[in-house]
């Protein structure tokens, strides 16, 4: 039953923006197998545990560096209670082994060697500090107030089944309700928190905050845990505490899987509240087994659990902004070799690029995304993005980015770079490729235009151009194209 309702909830990961399978994605299922590692260690299988951690080490680091940071510092203490002394050795070694494996299949598969995967990085970090895409050292370690507003409105109300469940419990009493009752309460009272929801946030385009309903597990999971950690006597030692850390290890995943975050932190944290579902179902079983009335809390729990997951699916799946994106995504383009499912609008916008990249033989050739807005229409017309994806214009250093990423490409692939450029707009870069000298409205021609179909409805007004360098470009660059 455990196993069935963590999986169910794993679905939360999908509510809002990640909806799109990006980093933070690839950040969780690493994580999550990092933590099927550390239970096989807990049950004394050192070699296989360790290398599965070492190598789903890699896997998170790959996605998030930072993240992958917080674990390290997470797996020495869990391996520490975990694993006894005389076989620490052994799973350090194990750990290597699988993370050296791991690092060669990454290294294999991104066609990098060990000295430019370190370039890279280096790269990439000198970019990140001149963009200034992180705020302060305090909100990327999530040091900050949370937000509570969400909780107040829906905490009672989902949390009422428990009560009652937590109530007879506690007065070690049968329940007094058939069980047919205890299901149909588990049921509605949540979804009654779901049309509230709706009604409260979808009116203001605000249906993603629902995520922060996921919350009430991990609050939930730490009182599981201390009353676990009460009632740990009636266990073996050694087994008693292996749960206990596995447990403790959960309810820290989703604060690992979001340190270094340039986004709200705690809404962030929420995209892994599957792990604080593991360990809330994971202390209940502690639980149980000193306690067996305390088995009867399962059906309650379990239903709390995906009925929550259910409630967060609908209440952002009906929102009049978020939701709206993904109801009226149903044109099958193409797109990147592959097939995505669009609105009418920005599937007619694809289809326009990739005629156009057609026409005039873009596919695979340099191009620079001025706009500030994404990667997306960039990638549509099957050009190789410059300096990085997006120089994403939000970021108070942005320009200084571009600069600074752009400036270290060759020459010939900035003059025969497309541009994709849009006047009077907030987020535009477009300094850090007239810097050079270049006039973008006399040393390129147009080939298209579109208006976005995405952002502030200021963004949406813009027109987005798609240029192609004139003849003279080289020149003004001190280049020849032939050389690239």
């Amino acid at each position: 039953m455990a196993c069935s309702v963590s999986a169910a909830c794993a679905t939360t990961a999908y509510v809002g923006a990640a909806r799109v399978p990006g980093y933070r994605i690839v950040v969780l299922i690493g994580l999550l197998l990092v933590l099927a590692g550390l239970a096989r260690l807990g049950s004394g299988k050192v070699s296989t545990g360790a290398a599965l951690v070492g190598a789903s080490a890699v896997l998170v680091f790959t996605g998030k560096p930072t993240s992958a940071a917080a674990l390290f510092i997470v797996v020495l203490v869990a391996v520490a209670l975990l694993v006894p002394r005389h076989a620490w050795a052994r799973a350090v070694l194990s750990g290597l082994a699988g993370t050296a494996g791991a690092m060669i299949l990454v290294l294999w598969l991104a066609d990098m060697d060990p000295a430019s995967a370190i370039g890279y990085l280096s790269r990439g970090v000198e970019v990140e500090m001149a963009s200034n895409a992180h705020g302060e050292m305090l909100s990327m370690l999530g040091l900050r107030p949370v937000p509570i507003r969400v909780l107040l409105a829906f905490g009672p109300l989902v949390l009422v089944p428990l009560w009652i469940a937590g109530h007879d419990m506690a007065r070690n009493a049968e329940t007094k309700w058939p069980a047919g009752a205890q299901v149909l309460v588990g049921l509605s009272i949540p979804t009654l928190a779901a049309v509230l929801g709706l009604w409260l946030l979808s009116a203001q385009d605000f249906g993603g905050q629902i995520r922060m309903l996921t919350v009430l597990w991990a609050l939930l999971a730490a009182g599981s845990l201390v009353v676990a950690v009460r009632g740990r006597a009636a266990l073996p030692a050694s087994r008693g505490r292996g749960s206990l850390t596995l447990v403790l290890v959960a309810l820290f995943m989703p604060y690992v899987a979001t340190v270094g975050t340039n986004t709200n932190f705690v809404p962030t944290m929420t995209q892994a509240s599957v792990f604080w579902a593991i360990a809330l179902m994971g202390s209940g079983a502690v639980i149980a087994a000193n306690r067996p009335e305390a088995a009867r809390l399962f059906v309650p729990l379990g239903l709390f659990l995906v009925t929550t997951t259910a409630v967060t699916q609908v209440v952002w799946f009906g929102d009049g902004l978020e939701g709206q994106g993904v109801r009226d995504a149903a044109v099958s383009t193409r797109a990147l070799g592959g097939k995505l499912l669009l609105e009418p609008e920005t599937a007619a916008i694809f289809t326009r690029l990739d005629q156009v990249s057609a026409e005039h033989g873009m596919a695979g050739q340099p191009a620079i995304d001025l706009t500030g807005y994404g990667a997306a229409y960039q990638l549509a017309l099957g050009t190789r993005p410059l300096g990085r994806a997006s120089f994403f214009g939000t970021f108070a250093g942005a320009e200084r980015g571009a600069e600074v990423a752009l400036g270290r490409e060759t020459c010939p692939d900035l003059a025969s770079a497309v541009v994709l450029y849009a006047d009077d707009n907030p987020l535009d870069v477009s300094h850090a490729l007239s810097s050079h000298g270049l006039d973008l409205d006399s040393d390129y021609v147009e080939v298209t235009r579109f208006h976005p179909t995405h952002g502030t409805e200021r963004i949406r007004r813009q027109t987005v151009r798609v240029l192609l360098p004139k003849p003279g470009v080289p020149a003004t660059l001190g280049c020849a194209v032939e050389d690239a």
